[in-house]
């Protein structure tokens, strides 16, 4: 009779699903172009950015690119939002409050986390994230040892520590390297150091977790095949964006096959961004998927019949779309 019972009970219990046995979080990686206020920052040279300059930068330009961040946000995630993006590019933190709290995406109570660096134009790294699945524990930013007299300061690498829903401790690196200026292999040794402050922070990290799970992503100015690149992979990590495809409504698959990139310049993609995984968490999550997010508002034809990402200026000359790179996503289920 007991065994009877027993077996009753077991029937009672509800089958496990693959909801309930699977989770999978979302994270976003975007140079959102210049996402610049309206208003001067003092000591930063971001006066192309106001309403007097020679790019008339005014309210309305403004919220429009806002509006359609939200967006951009809020269709990649679909029905679960998305749980963390990376911005390079971004101002300061009142564009971040106007981006999380006065557009379509205040109901969805994202958090943010910026500092001020030492670029001359004052933009940053920065990351949203949504505390349900991201419980900030800690954040700092390391910079980027530079030559004075030949180099301009870059953008300080920003270091985010939180607990994800399985309870694991998951570090998410934002880093914006410095741009190819003068040249691909003159400006090569400033990425390289970039690169090296990230494989120490690698490096530390994997000193003090056993099984570390750490994401970079951000614009890294350099190919996948590129020195940088290969230096961070060289402490335990795996370029997880280097065959994304495009993904995104209002295309054919005929036309996302022609994306190839996430940056477009000279009539050539570019995929200068980038996301890198470490290798203990591949080995320890169920699945990853990394793709280029291209939604048809995202982009343009160009005089070729190429689909290109829609920017904002061409030149000094007010263009109406919404950033020169496309976003990447990747989903990891765990």
């Amino acid at each position: 009779m007991k065994h009877t019972f027993s077996i009753f009970l077991l029937l009672l219990l509800p089958l496990p699903t693959s909801a309930q046995t699977e989770r999978k979080m979302c994270l976003m990686e975007w140079n959102c172009e210049n996402l610049f206020d309206t208003l001067h920052d003092y000591g930063k040279d971001d006066t192309q950015f106001l309403p007097d300059s020679e790019y008339a930068w005014n309210s309305g330009r403004y919220w429009h690119k806002l509006r359609n961040m939200a967006r951009t946000i809020m269709d990649a995630g679909g029905l679960n939002p998305v749980d963390i993006v990376a911005l390079c590019e971004v101002e300061n933190d009142s564009v971040l409050h106007d981006l999380t709290h006065r557009t379509r995406m205040a109901s969805l109570g994202y958090q943010y986390v910026i500092e001020d660096g030492p670029d001359l134009r004052g933009v940053d790294a920065a990351l949203l994230y949504r505390p349900e699945t991201f419980q900030l524990l800690s954040h700092a930013t390391h910079p980027v040892p530079h030559d004075a007299e030949k180099e301009r300061p870059t953008r300080d690498v920003l270091h985010c520590s939180g607990v994800i829903p399985n309870r694991d401790t998951l570090d998410v690196i934002v880093v914006h390297f410095p741009s190819r200026r003068g040249g691909a292999k003159h400006s090569e040794g400033y990425r390289l150091r970039a690169a090296g402050v990230v494989r120490n922070i690698v490096d530390s990290l994997h000193s003090v977790r056993l099984h570390p799970a750490i994401v970079v992503m951000g614009d890294c100015n350099d190919e996948p095949s590129d020195r940088s690149l290969r230096l961070m992979e060289q402490g335990g990590l795996t370029n997880v964006s280097a065959a994304a495809t495009a993904v995104g409504e209002g295309l054919t698959d005929k036309q996302l096959a022609t994306i190839r990139g996430t940056y477009y310049y000279q009539r050539e993609w570019n995929h200068i961004d980038n996301i890198l995984v470490a290798d203990a968490a591949l080995k320890r999550w169920r699945k990853t998927e990394c793709s280029i997010f291209a939604p048809h508002y995202l982009l343009e034809q160009n005089a070729d019949g190429d689909f290109v990402p829609y920017r904002v200026y061409l030149g000094p000359h007010y263009h109406g779309g919404v950033s020169d790179h496309l976003p990447l996503l990747l989903d990891l289920w765990y």
